[in-house]
């Protein structure tokens, strides 16, 4: 098995696997020091450490390797290493000594000259991939007429039209002191290894990617940091059952963390993405992507993440039976792609479940849910049906706190035990009259002054057990399933009609008015306070715990 690793992919391949970074049975332990190393010695100890990275790109690793980079030091240029890992004995890149991570920079210095195509326009026919500009990350826009602020760029890569274009009150070459930073060759690329761990690395740059692997699977990626690719900063490619765990992971045009299927028919598992924090990538901070909606990829998990200042905090495509949880994803507001602004977006996805997580400030939607009909330039749509929106606390979102969107191909959705407020649009919005089999139980919704609930009269979703509070009406019908909902400063509206408080419970003699008795909304938390109307009001409708995690007692709040 051959990896093709410039610079950053074998800082990649370090951050693989941490647990295992030790030399292991049948295999030897390489060291590599850039200032005291000699390539003729044997690189079998760290008196014998080699220097260059020729010379570690001219071994062929084997199964229970082990191959350290000594900290504080730094290489530029790319690795190529040959070889893979086994299950009993695994391939392990790490780092070596005390001090700061080792550096692998796949950054090269570039000179342009620039031609002035309009007052602050300038452009250079030379179409490098430029990620910093004077010590700061260049953003990719996606057209030429988004150019309207320095450090902003846009690459034609179209037949006679083609070249770099900048933004630049005067020439680039004096605003921006003359240093133009571009990613060389791929900053890592791996084909086809499996049972490699890389950790405790830093990526630097890329041309497209800090780490790829490509087709293998069973690899482990922690605790590095990647930071300043071109496009992604980790990519798995068809590949399963992989480990990226406690990365920082930054400044990129596309995603922070991806894993996606490129291959037809071709169906991926089990990847987990944990305890890293992604920010300021231009697409999405988190993705996992399936091929098309009968090529779905299955059992992953997004969790303990932190994703913010990305196009998207998580986005799931082709995706099923998996989980999104215990993620804090806010201010996902970049407009430099195509992001859509959710902090968890879901698009052709079923029976994924999305709980614990914390989404705040994101630009659009705190979760969205998406299916669509087959066309003919997207066969690839299919249903999101199954899905779980469970325990999240979704707040301050640009219009809705959770959209069921699309052409009836999002049904069966649970929604439960959410805290969702301060969403100036909706809290809840079902936008299709086809997107049945909902069930809304047990919501706080607090302070959504569009809307708190609406779905059209067809969906006919059950709603029981949720709290109305703080403005917001919620669009109740009576041939919906219904039961023990609560009203504190939030109207009811009935049928299409607008209800005085006065009048609700002859609606439903379940149904409850009362006041806001919450310890701390203002800090989220939406506790009841002792004596509550609410408290121990609901029914019983099959939920054994509560948004905390608490163990229900007795009757359901309502809440």
């Amino acid at each position: 098995m051959r990896w093709t690793v410039f610079v950053t992919l074998f800082l990649a391949l370090i951050c693989l696997f941490p647990e295992t970074a030790s030399a292991q049975s049948g295999g030897n332990t390489y060291y590599v020091n850039a200032t005291s190393g000699n390539d003729s010695n044997t690189g079998l100890s760290e008196s014998q450490a080699w220097k260059t990275l020729t010379k570690v790109n001219a071994i062929q690793y084997k199964p229970g390797d082990t191959l350290l980079f000594h900290r504080g030091d730094t290489w530029t240029g790319s690795v190529d290493i040959s070889g893979t890992g086994s299950a009993t004995a695994r391939l392990t890149i790490g780092a070596y000594g005390s001090g700061v991570k080792p550096v692998i920079s796949a950054l090269k210095n570039v000179t342009f000259t620039w031609t002035q195509t309009s007052a602050t326009i300038w452009k250079s026919d030379i179409a490098d991939n430029v990620v910093l500009l004077n010590q700061k990350r260049a953003v990719l826009e996606k057209s030429l007429d988004r150019l309207d602020a320095p450090y902003e760029i846009y690459k034609n890569e179209q037949t006679g039209g083609g070249g770099l274009y900048i933004f630049s009150p005067s020439n680039p070459n004096s605003y921006y002191a003359n240093s133009f930073m571009a990613g060389s060759g791929y900053a890592a690329y791996g084909s086809d290894g499996s049972y490699i761990t890389v950790q405790d690395i830093e990526f630097v740059g890329g041309k497209y990617y800090g780490i790829t692997m490509d087709t293998g699977g069973n690899n482990i990626i922690q605790r590095c940091v990647v930071h300043n690719p071109y496009n992604s900063g980790i990519q798995l490619v068809n590949s399963s059952n992989n480990i990226v765990k406690d990365n920082i992971v930054s400044s990129g045009n596309s995603y922070g963390i991806v894993a996606y299927v490129k291959q037809a028919g071709l169906k991926t598992s089990g990847n987990v993405f944990t305890g890293n924090t992604v920010d300021h990538f231009s697409y999405s901070g988190l993705v996992i992507n399936g091929y098309s909606g009968e090529a779905r990829t299955f059992g992953n998990e997004i969790s303990n993440n932190i994703s913010y200042n990305n196009g998207d905090g998580v986005y799931l495509h082709y995706i099923q039976d998996s989980v999104v949880s215990g993620n804090t994803l806010y201010e996902n507001t970049s407009t430099e792609s195509s992001g859509e602004g959710y902090g968890v977006g879901i698009q052709t996805g079923s029976t994924v479940t999305v709980e614990k997580n914390n989404m705040y400030g994101n630009r659009t939607r705190g979760i969205e849910i998406w299916g669509g009909v087959p066309t003919t330039a997207n066969p690839g749509y299919g249903p999101s049906n199954g899905n779980k929106i469970l325990r999240n606390y979704i707040s301050k979102s640009g219009d809705y706190g959770i959209l069921l969107s699309s052409d009836a191909m999002v049904k069966d959705t649970v929604i439960a035990y959410n805290a969702i407020y301060d969403n100036p649009g909706m809290g809840l919005l079902i936008s299709n009259a086809g997107n049945t089999g909902t069930q809304i139980l047990n919501n706080t919704f607090y302070n959504n002054p569009g809307n708190s609930l609406f779905y059209y009269q067809a969906a006919k979703p059950t709603v029981k057990n949720n709290l109305f509070a703080n403005g917001g009406s919620a669009t109740i019908y009576s041939d919906s399933s219904i039961g023990n909902n609560g009203f504190a400063g939030a109207p009811l509206r009935w049928d299409g009609s607008s209800i005085a408080d006065s009048q609700v419970v002859t609606k439903n003699s379940s149904f409850k008015v009362g006041t806001s008795d919450f310890v701390n909304p203002s800090q989220g938390d939406f506790s009841l306070k002792t004596g509550s109307a609410f408290i121990n009001s609901g029914q019983d409708v099959g939920m054994s715990t509560d948004i905390k995690g608490a163990t229900l007692v007795g009757l359901p709040d309502i809440g």
